[in-house]
Protein backbone atom coordinates (compact mmCIF):
# COMPACT_ATOMS: atom_id res chain seq x y z
CA UNK A 1 0.00 0.00 0.00
CA UNK A 2 2.93 2.54 0.84
CA UNK A 3 4.27 2.31 -2.65
CA UNK A 4 0.48 3.00 -4.20
CA UNK A 5 0.37 6.60 -1.84
CA UNK A 6 4.05 7.27 -3.17
CA UNK A 7 3.21 6.93 -6.59
CA UNK A 8 -0.18 8.88 -5.88
CA UNK A 9 2.01 11.80 -4.51
CA UNK A 10 4.58 12.07 -7.55
CA UNK A 11 1.69 11.97 -9.93
CA UNK A 12 -0.15 14.96 -8.19
CA UNK A 13 3.40 16.73 -7.70
CA UNK A 14 4.27 16.46 -11.70
CA UNK A 15 0.58 17.83 -12.13
CA UNK A 16 1.00 20.64 -9.99
CA UNK A 17 4.07 21.38 -11.49
CA UNK A 18 3.10 20.93 -14.89
CA UNK A 19 0.76 23.68 -14.30
CA UNK A 20 2.41 26.09 -12.27
CA UNK A 21 5.34 26.16 -15.61
CA UNK A 22 1.82 26.63 -18.00
CA UNK A 23 0.43 29.46 -15.72
CA UNK A 24 3.96 31.29 -16.26
CA UNK A 25 4.68 31.10 -19.59
CA UNK A 26 1.03 32.18 -20.39
CA UNK A 27 1.44 35.20 -18.23
CA UNK A 28 2.50 38.66 -20.36
CA UNK A 29 4.79 41.21 -18.10
CA UNK A 30 3.89 44.19 -17.14
CA UNK A 31 3.37 47.21 -19.48
CA UNK A 32 5.96 49.99 -18.76
CA UNK A 33 4.64 53.07 -18.22
CA UNK A 34 5.17 55.65 -21.11
CA UNK A 35 5.31 59.36 -21.51
CA UNK A 36 2.47 61.13 -23.46
CA UNK A 37 0.65 64.57 -23.91
CA UNK A 38 -2.00 66.02 -22.03
CA UNK A 39 -4.85 67.66 -23.39
CA UNK A 40 -7.46 70.05 -21.58
CA UNK A 41 -10.86 70.48 -22.25
CA UNK A 42 -13.13 72.76 -20.90
CA UNK A 43 -17.26 73.22 -22.29
CA UNK A 44 -19.95 75.34 -20.91
CA UNK A 45 -18.63 78.34 -19.28
CA UNK A 46 -20.93 80.85 -19.38
CA UNK A 47 -21.12 84.72 -18.45
CA UNK A 48 -16.94 85.20 -18.97
CA UNK A 49 -16.90 86.57 -22.12
CA UNK A 50 -14.04 88.83 -22.62
CA UNK A 51 -12.13 87.08 -19.19
CA UNK A 52 -9.28 84.77 -19.94
CA UNK A 53 -8.83 81.20 -20.12
CA UNK A 54 -5.55 79.50 -18.66
CA UNK A 55 -4.96 75.78 -18.25
CA UNK A 56 -1.87 75.01 -16.12
CA UNK A 57 -0.11 71.95 -15.11
CA UNK A 58 1.66 71.34 -11.71
CA UNK A 59 4.39 68.44 -10.88
CA UNK A 60 2.78 68.06 -7.28
CA UNK A 61 -0.57 68.17 -5.26
CA UNK A 62 -1.53 72.21 -6.26
CA UNK A 63 -3.60 73.86 -3.98
CA UNK A 64 -4.84 77.90 -3.44
CA UNK A 65 -1.80 79.81 -2.93
CA UNK A 66 0.72 76.62 -4.00
CA UNK A 67 3.90 78.52 -5.06
CA UNK A 68 5.34 75.29 -6.99
CA UNK A 69 6.46 76.54 -10.72
CA UNK A 70 3.87 75.85 -13.80
CA UNK A 71 5.62 73.28 -16.14
CA UNK A 72 3.09 73.52 -18.94
CA UNK A 73 -0.49 75.17 -20.18
CA UNK A 74 -1.61 77.28 -22.38
CA UNK A 75 -3.76 80.86 -22.28
CA UNK A 76 -6.54 82.55 -24.55
CA UNK A 77 -9.54 84.75 -24.92
CA UNK A 78 -12.68 83.96 -23.87
CA UNK A 79 -15.08 85.20 -26.48
CA UNK A 80 -18.62 84.16 -26.15
CA UNK A 81 -21.00 83.93 -23.51
CA UNK A 82 -21.07 79.85 -23.52
CA UNK A 83 -17.30 79.14 -23.98
CA UNK A 84 -15.45 75.70 -24.89
CA UNK A 85 -12.13 74.78 -25.57
CA UNK A 86 -9.58 72.17 -26.26
CA UNK A 87 -6.01 72.17 -26.56
CA UNK A 88 -2.76 70.40 -25.57
CA UNK A 89 -0.71 71.71 -23.12
CA UNK A 90 2.65 73.40 -23.84
CA UNK A 91 6.03 73.69 -22.61
CA UNK A 92 6.93 76.81 -20.29
CA UNK A 93 8.48 79.38 -22.15
CA UNK A 94 9.32 83.11 -20.77
CA UNK A 95 10.48 84.36 -23.41
CA UNK A 96 7.47 83.64 -25.56
CA UNK A 97 4.05 85.64 -25.65
CA UNK A 98 2.11 84.37 -22.93
CA UNK A 99 4.59 82.35 -21.42
CA UNK A 100 4.62 79.08 -23.17
CA UNK A 101 5.85 78.13 -26.64
CA UNK A 102 4.27 76.78 -29.63
CA UNK A 103 5.69 73.24 -28.56
CA UNK A 104 3.47 70.64 -27.25
CA UNK A 105 4.77 69.47 -23.87
CA UNK A 106 5.79 65.29 -23.34
CA UNK A 107 4.98 64.25 -19.80
CA UNK A 108 6.88 61.71 -17.94
CA UNK A 109 4.67 58.89 -17.15
CA UNK A 110 2.95 60.04 -13.15
CA UNK A 111 0.49 61.89 -11.60
CA UNK A 112 0.00 65.77 -12.24
CA UNK A 113 -2.00 68.49 -11.01
CA UNK A 114 -4.13 70.20 -13.99
CA UNK A 115 -6.03 73.89 -12.98
CA UNK A 116 -8.84 75.64 -15.03
CA UNK A 117 -8.33 79.10 -14.27
CA UNK A 118 -10.89 82.38 -15.34
CA UNK A 119 -9.89 85.37 -15.07
CA UNK A 120 -10.75 89.53 -15.64
CA UNK A 121 -7.61 90.01 -18.06
CA UNK A 122 -4.86 91.75 -15.95
CA UNK A 123 -6.62 90.17 -12.18
CA UNK A 124 -5.85 87.22 -10.54
CA UNK A 125 -8.10 84.19 -11.42
CA UNK A 126 -11.65 84.25 -9.74
CA UNK A 127 -13.20 81.27 -10.85
CA UNK A 128 -10.43 77.63 -10.92
CA UNK A 129 -11.24 74.10 -10.72
CA UNK A 130 -8.03 71.06 -10.20
CA UNK A 131 -8.36 67.35 -11.69
CA UNK A 132 -5.49 65.04 -11.04
CA UNK A 133 -4.39 63.29 -13.98
CA UNK A 134 -1.95 60.27 -14.62
CA UNK A 135 -0.01 59.88 -17.62
CA UNK A 136 0.54 56.57 -19.00
CA UNK A 137 0.62 57.80 -22.91
CA UNK A 138 -1.73 60.48 -24.67
CA UNK A 139 -4.10 61.40 -22.08
CA UNK A 140 -7.39 63.92 -21.59
CA UNK A 141 -8.12 66.26 -18.43
CA UNK A 142 -11.72 67.40 -18.84
CA UNK A 143 -12.12 70.32 -16.90
CA UNK A 144 -15.30 69.66 -14.43
CA UNK A 145 -18.80 71.46 -15.04
CA UNK A 146 -18.26 74.88 -14.61
CA UNK A 147 -20.85 75.28 -11.98
CA UNK A 148 -19.22 73.55 -9.74
CA UNK A 149 -15.69 75.31 -10.41
CA UNK A 150 -14.39 77.51 -7.22
CA UNK A 151 -15.89 80.75 -7.45
CA UNK A 152 -14.48 83.37 -4.73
Amino acid sequence: MKPQISMMRIAVMAVLFAAGCSDKKSTDPEPQPVSGKITATASGITGQNGSVFAVMAYDSDWFPGSEEPVIAGFMTNITSDDFSFTEALHSVDSQAQGGYNSEEKSFEPRTYSVVFYVAAPGNPPQHFAEVRIAVNGDVTAAAPAWSSWAHP
